[in-house]
């Protein structure tokens, strides 16, 4: 998503259109977070890719000043790489293991049409992640590998998107589930400075 954009416009070609935010660094693996300096009003938006990133993105949510989650009918790039069912519609759906996969690999764009013009405060978007990372509100399980096999650490829910607080024995292997969306994460282990997946 690194350069991507994310426009606003008041015509569905987008012809009129305003860039709100380009994403100028390489975004986090978890929810990523853009306030508008001033909030804008417009009908339709939009993330726009960037050059050879085949508009992949798992999930885009704009809100109004008020905090409130805005909601309109996904518009975008018809069609979806290989013939899957990856459409632009799945960057709106709510669920992080889907995402948007566009047949060409640049220019391609997903949006909403809010039928009307809507005031916009902050976008959150998600990168493509396919439901191997930590999400706000989803619950989860940290297992060790003890000497009789492996070892609950107790569940937790996550109240943001960015880690979980566990108490682990060091220099052991562990892997993380996520209970909500019933997925086994991959085996890991961590040391001072780096996290490294076995498998």
């Amino acid at each position: 998503m690194y350069h991507g954009t994310f426009e606003g416009a008041n015509q569905a070609d987008f012809s009129d259109a305003k860039v709100l935010h380009i994403i100028n660094h390489l975004p986090d693996i978890f929810y990523n977070n853009v306030t508008l300096r001033t909030p804008v009003n417009y009908r339709y938006v939009r993330y726009k890719s960037p050059k050879e990133g085949f508009c992949n993105v798992s999930e885009i949510a704009f809100y109004g000043s008020e905090g409130e989650k805005l909601s309109g009918t996904p518009v975008g790039t018809p069609g979806a790489w290989n013939n899957s069912n990856s459409t632009c519609d799945k960057a709106f759906d709510g669920d992080v293991t889907t995402f948007y996969d566009a047949v060409e690999s640049s220019g391609a764009w997903t949006g909403l049409d809010f039928q009307e013009r809507k005031q916009i405060r902050k976008i959150r978007y998600l990168p493509r992640t396919e439901g191997h990372h930590i999400y706000e509100g989803h619950h989860y399980e940290l297992f060790y590998l003890a000497k009789d096999g492996w070892t609950s650490l107790g569940e937790q829910t996550a109240t943001d998107s960015a880690s979980l607080q566990y108490h682990a024995p060091s220099q052991a292997l562990l892997h993380l589930d996520n209970l909500t969306l019933r997925k086994k994460g991959k085996i890991f282990f961590v040391t001072p400075d780096h996290e490294i997946h076995w498998r």
